[in-house]
């Protein structure tokens, strides 16, 4: 105690020890007042440590800034590096397969609310198959009796389509 005040003295550093119902005002002036300028919670807690004091004081200013409708409005997706892109390889037909599933499409009137959409890597041709659901095992019925026999059409291929398969299975 100095002066009737509550004070924590350590390394002969003088911090103000704030009260229970005085900390989230603190924290609302020293980030959102008049002078502050929104600073994230680590540069809040170097803000506030030099001079105040309260148990959990990094706790509760990282819940107070994560709590700032501001804060989240204004702060992007968090940053990641991306990866590199590199080229894949593909020698022939068949050889690498690509497929994606595009949902939220609304009702066909055969029933199909998805669209199959299957991409030779060699080639680059690409078909397109409506599915009434995105179930693995129509998926690659779809692939098997669909894209396949066209494809193996298209690049003039003799073989079989189990033969084609055969390494798959």
């Amino acid at each position: 105690m100095r002066d009737d005040v509550l004070v924590k003295v350590r390394d002969n550093v003088t911090k103000l020890v704030v009260l229970v119902n005085l900390r989230r005002r603190l924290f609302d002036f020293t980030h959102a007042g008049p002078t502050a300028t929104h600073l994230g919670a680590t540069r809040m807690i170097k803000q506030l440590k030099p001079h105040y004091y309260w148990p959990g004081l990094n706790r509760y200013v990282k819940l107070w800034y994560k709590q700032c409708v501001q804060c989240a409005q204004s702060k992007g997706p968090p940053l990641r590096p991306h990866g590199h892109l590199q080229k894949i390889p593909v020698d022939a037909p068949l050889e690498f397969v690509t497929t994606d599933v595009l949902s939220g499409l609304p009702t066909a009137s055969d029933n199909s609310k998805y669209i199959l959409v299957v991409v030779d890597g060699f080639t680059k041709w690409l078909e397109a198959y409506s599915l009434p659901d995105q179930e693995a095992s129509t998926c690659i019925t779809v692939v098997y009796n669909g894209f396949f026999p066209v494809l193996a059409c298209r690049a003039n291929c003799i073989r079989s389509i189990d033969e084609i398969l055969k390494p798959l299975w």
